[in-house]
């Protein structure tokens, strides 16, 4: 193996090793901050708020919701699913080439619309008026 490929998947590895430290640490704040605020709300099970998906129930309980609201944040990744779906059957068809050629032109005036607002050149105060 090359010296400077292999330096390359190392130092990969180590950054990668890094971002999972720094995710854990943020993931056990924000999960620690969530129990505290659970125990303050008098939830039965605050310790709910250290496991990923069902640290929602607890919100919802505090909030007076219905837990089963927590379906709603599922719904991306019902999208990635048919996305995947779309991409398998219509991959070679003239269907799907005018299907991705709608979808980067909406993604470009999203993308287009963020950078007028987050450099000021649009202003929505006139809006407002």
């Amino acid at each position: 193996m090359d010296k400077d490929y292999s330096m390359g998947l190392y130092g990969f590895g180590a950054f990668s090793v890094f971002m999972w430290i720094v995710f854990l640490a943020i993931y056990i704040l924000q999960a620690t901050a969530m129990f505290k605020m659970y125990q303050k709300a008098n939830i039965k099970h605050a310790w709910l708020a250290y496991i990923p998906i069902a640290q929602l129930w607890p919100f919802f309980w505090a909030i007076k919701k219905s837990a089963w609201n927590i379906l709603w944040f599922l719904l991306p990744i019902a999208g990635i699913v048919i996305g995947v779906i779309i991409l398998a059957v219509w991959q070679d068809t003239p269907a799907f080439v005018i299907y991705r050629s709608i979808s980067f032109w909406f993604l470009y005036l999203r993308l287009f619309q963020l950078y007028c607002i987050l450099s000021g050149w649009y202003d929505y105060s006139k809006l407002i008026t």
